[in-house]
């Protein structure tokens, strides 16, 4: 079988809602091993104000 070009080998997809937001990050190695994180937030104003995300790279203090 044959595996498919690994075009970007970090990518990103976002699904809005009325009420939330869904982000999934997938990153491939160089082994060919891809991961991939999913996190849902609020749309609404004051739980927007409170979060904050940090740089590509760096850990968050929550999940």
């Amino acid at each position: 079988m044959l595996m498919p070009e690994i075009v970007y080998p970090i990518c990103c997809g976002i699904d809005v809602h009325k009420s939330f937001v869904v982000a999934c990050i997938a990153t491939t190695d160089s082994n060919l091993v891809t991961t991939s994180k999913l996190r849902r937030f609020s749309t609404f104003t004051n739980d927007l104000r409170r979060r904050t995300l940090p740089p590509v790279g760096q850990a968050s203090g929550s999940a």
